[in-house]
């Protein structure tokens, strides 16, 4: 009987170190017969599963999954997390290999185990059985790849990872349909089966079936009641593979996946994502002549687990009940490679030689490079008590002359981070950075009856990581005013058809961008060269001045450098080739951003205070002067050292910024941002004289363009100019007019147009 084979089960167990083992006799041989494939008594698996849930204690001797079986029911959250390790060592492999060959057969007889279990223990209360979800935590060293999905035979679990870049909205689908023959009302309940979305209709009326000829209901009579059926949230999520996996030159591949009940809502477009899904296929919603394409199918995963990357390196469970240090890319280290990172970091000379190891083929730009280096390591990010966040992430802005390596530069970051999505701003929109709200498809192909869905853009799915952008001045007003708060407050929300909600882009932005002229004039200021607004500019913590001036001596060793690349190719190795290997670098990088967590120290806080301090008081001195007020330098800028000042120390594998490594911030900050903002300002400023001109100017121009119509910019500043104005201050006001947003540029400056009023 089966309280006897129970008993026998029982007596045959062994507790080792508080763990249960057993013995390879009794139900293990079916269990071995079920793994390899043969015909066994379901009751004896699901009896396995049973003492699985009820007997495994962990190293402390906690019944972990029959206590956390417990306080899920009880909190009506009806899943319980298992990990496969735990799995492993339970049966000696045997329902590892269960579920690992055959989920689809006996992931429901475990969940039906659980029921037992939860039943048995008298937890479900008054709300009577319900069905509880198995959801399985497996923390692989191998994923599988997106690419590499379509080899795995079909029904096998398999773990892939990949980023969500598309989640839809909920939905209900019928497990259990309610069919009501349409003649005699007789009512019968129909399972519906995983891979289909509908039930199968019985062509005959099941209650008289016997009857005689004309007694008999008429054929295929069931029709559905959509209120008695019971029904299970489900979800779409198209996975896409990471950027740094993708083979250079090949598009990046994706697969849908497919959740439901407990998993449902619970990943956001850009999260990093390892599922664990059973591999399946549906009928693609092709057509051919008309007719429905039956034999082309696509693959989809049916997700059983799902596990979120954090940034910090850690891989979690969806619901919390388990988390495990990231095993897979490249944050997986070995003791040799934390040594030899640890060596590395006590180099003296280890700041000059990771700014020589970006990029070493480009000649030049030492501040540049080591900027990037900075950034490629980044801050701290910080959670305040009141549960205000700041960010460490670091943003860099490259704009000057073109040919100076500027999109090199970008391609150099992008392969060394760990996390990178390139892009350029003339192609980029405002949803392509940020997110995109679609019309969801059905199966057939269409729209109708589609909900909406969300989609994550290239910041989002840069999350943890860089995204650099060449051609920024390309891109659209609209597109850069899209992408403030993805810089700042490092979030992106979104309020449209109905969705609304908060993404995060927890990303540094290395942007390369040509002054509006196509070259950079010395003699006018920044903000007279580009197009950018200060709203944007001050979210740069870092902004250079890229020149190509004619220098004899740089020219000579400029083009020797370039010569010898092209002469020598690819082994002028003594050039293009730092002092450390690219791939060295690429772990180095991504080891301190995950491990190192640096904070400034007293020195530090005091040399920054005085330099904030200093400044602030020389650009009130300036003010109080003849002269205009050239840098204003804000809590944001102080923020901006605080950032480089802790990636200094990160680099160095330190946990405190010093005061040497603030000092070095100050003087990169002065020969970015500083020299960038002084440029073409000092020399030229206005006087009170020429102050007055530009207001009586922005009259006599108010009055030759009525409001709402446009004028050709060289017939404006002729006419003004026969009136005898200077042309630099026609072109002052004009900038002064156009910045406060009472003229706007069309065509490439060829015309004016008058928005509003000059006071309002």
């Amino acid at each position: 009987s089966y309280s006897f084979c129970t008993l026998l089960f029982i007596l045959e167990m062994d507790v080792d170190e508080g763990r249960v083992t057993y013995s390879k006799s009794g139900r293990g041989t079916a269990l071995t017969r079920a793994a390899a494939g043969e015909k066994v008594d379901p009751h004896t698996v699901q009896t396995a599963f049973r003492d699985f849930v009820t007997l495994y204690r962990n190293t402390d001797g906690s019944y972990v999954y029959l206590e956390q079986l417990r306080e899920n029911v009880h909190l009506m959250r009806y899943y319980l997390e298992v990990r496969m390790e735990d799995l492993q060592e339970f049966r000696n492999s045997e329902l590892t290999e269960l579920i690992k060959k055959h989920p689809g057969r006996w992931l429901p007889i475990f969940e039906a185990a659980i029921k037992d279990v939860a039943k048995n223990h008298d937890m479900f209360g008054y709300l009577g059985p319900q069905s509880v979800q198995v959801q399985l935590y497996w923390n692989t060293h191998r994923p599988t790849l997106i690419r590499y999905v379509q080899k795995l035979e079909m029904g096998q679990l398999c773990a892939v990872q990949g980023i969500a870049v598309k989640c839809s909205s909920t939905k209900q689908k019928v497990v259990t349909a309610t069919l009501q023959c349409s003649s005699c009302k007789n009512e019968i309940k129909q399972d519906v089966p995983p891979n289909s979305s509908s039930p199968i209709m019985p062509p005959t009326c099941q209650a008289n079936m016997n009857a005689a000829a004309g007694e008999k209901c008429r054929p295929n009579p069931y029709i559905i009641r959509p209120d008695r059926c019971q029904y299970v949230n489900i979800q779409y999520i198209k996975l896409q593979e990471s950027p740094e996996s993708v083979p250079t030159g090949e598009l990046p591949r994706h697969i849908e996946l497919q959740v439901d009940r407990e998993l449902v809502a619970k990943v956001s477009p850009g999260q990093r994502i390892l599922v664990v899904g059973v591999n399946n296929i549906f009928r693609e919603a092709v057509h051919e002549k008309g007719r429905k394409a039956v034999g082309i199918r696509r693959r989809y995963l049916k997700g059983v687990g799902l596990m979120i990357y954090s940034a910090s390196g850690r891989c979690t469970s969806v619901n919390g009940s388990f988390s495990a240090l990231r095993p897979s890319g490249t944050l997986l280290w070995d003791t040799k490679q934390e040594k030899e990172f640890k060596e590395l970091s006590k180099s003296p000379t280890l700041y000059e030689d990771l700014a020589n190891s970006l990029a070493p083929s480009i000649y030049g730009h030492p501040n540049i490079k080591k900027a990037c280096v900075c950034q490629l390591f980044g801050g701290t990010r910080k959670r305040l008590p009141d549960g205000g966040k700041l960010r460490g992430d670091m943003n860099v802005l490259l704009i000057g002359d073109p040919s100076t390596a500027k999109s090199q530069l970008l391609k150099a970051v992008h392969s060394i981070a760990p996390i990178g999505v390139y892009t350029s701003g003339k192609g980029s929109s405002a949803a392509g950075l940020t997110a995109a709200v679609g019309r969801e498809s059905n199966r057939s192909g269409t729209n109708k009856g589609g909900g909406y869905y969300l989609e994550g853009g290239s910041m989002v799915l840069a999350d943890g990581g860089v995204v650099c952008i060449d051609e920024f001045d390309k891109m659209r007003e609209q597109d850069t005013v899209a992408i403030h708060e993805a810089m700042e407050q490092q979030t992106i929300s979104i309020a449209k058809a109905g969705l609304s909600t908060v993404l995060n882009s927890r990303t540094s932005v290395l942007a390369a961008a040509n002054p509006s002229m196509g070259c950079y004039d010395p003699l006018k200021s920044n903000e007279e060269q580009m197009d950018f607004k200060a709203t944007i500019l001050s979210r740069f913590d870092l902004i250079f001045k890229v020149l190509d001036p004619p220098n004899k001596e740089k020219d000579e060793l400029l083009a020797r450098h370039i010569l010898s690349l092209h002469r020598n190719g690819s082994s002028a190795r003594s050039s293009a080739v730092g002092p450390i290997s690219h791939a060295l670098l690429k772990s180095y990088v991504a080891y301190c951003r995950a491990q190192i967590i640096t904070k400034l120290d007293s020195g530090a806080e005091e040399e920054l205070k005085n330099y904030y301090v200093q400044a602030r008081k020389a650009a009130n001195d300036i003010q109080k002067g003849d002269e205009k007020s050239v840098i204003k330098i804000t809590v944001r800028q102080l923020e901006s050292l605080v950032r480089i000042t802790e990636s200094l120390a990160k680099m160095r594998c330190q946990k405190l910024a010093t005061s040497e490594n603030a000092r070095e911030a100050i003087r990169m900050y002065t020969v970015a941002t500083v020299d960038a903002i002084n440029s073409g300002v000092v020399e030229n400023a206005l006087s009170n004289f020429q102050e007055e001109s530009i207001l009586e100017i922005e009259d006599k121009i108010e009055s030759r363009i009525p409001l709402g119509t446009q004028v050709r910019t060289s017939r404006l500043v002729s006419n003004l100019e026969a009136l005898g104005e200077d042309k630099d201050v026609i072109e002052r006001a004009l900038f002064v007019m156009c910045r406060r947003g009472a003229l706007a540029y069309k065509n490439h400056k060829k015309y004016l147009v008058r928005q509003r009023t000059g006071g309002s």
